[in-house]
């Protein structure tokens, strides 16, 4: 490292400077993020224009989590940002309806019971509207009874996850579904 001739510090490095730059335009994007949404809606990960970069063409695969669980939404957020995922989060069925006007993930993972609208009427709407259709969903339940897993294949699903969640079978289906769509 280079010394400053002017106040005697190290000079940092250019890594060190552009992980800076990133880290801050990450915590810039989700306070604007916060600005704009208020509370329940919530992003992690850099902003969606500095995914891409000379060194990695491919863009993280971006999953939304739709759940009134806050919790959950952490256990799944550090789950699958491991595995490289960018995640977004809607509280409810009306909030991710709303975000889905502005946004396309890759794939969304929908609790079936939730307050405001179910997730499986939830499915129906996104499945009916042609611009969202090809987005795979899968279900997160807390119920494995035989009516309530077909409900949700018939609403549009390609799989479900039961609670708990177990980390290894939430990665192996994510990825599955992704990558057979």
């Amino acid at each position: 490292r280079e010394q400053s001739a002017l106040k005697g510090e190290v000079a940092p490095t250019e890594m060190e400077t552009l992980l800076e730059q990133e880290t801050a335009q990450t915590s810039l994007h989700i306070e604007e993020t916060r600005s704009e949404d208020g509370e329940g809606r919530k992003e992690s990960g850099p902003p969606q224009d500095s995914l891409t970069t000379e060194d990695s063409p491919r863009e993280k695969p971006t999953v939304m989590v739709v759940d009134d669980d806050k919790f959950l939404h952490k256990i799944i957020g550090k789950v699958l940002e491991v595995d490289d995922y960018h995640v977004v989060f809607a509280a409810g069925g009306g909030e991710a309806l709303d975000m889905l006007r502005r946004t396309h993930p890759d794939l969304i993972l929908m609790d079936v019971m939730m307050p405001d609208m179910d997730g499986m009427e939830v499915t129906r709407r996104i499945k009916a509207m042609p611009r969202l259709a090809d987005i795979p969903v899968i279900m997160i339940t807390g119920y494995s009874e035989q009516h309530v897993i077909k409900e949700c294949l018939e609403a549009g699903a390609m799989d479900f996850v039961v609670k708990p969640i177990d980390k290894k079978s939430l990665v192996e289906k994510v990825a599955k579904v992704l990558h057979s769509h």
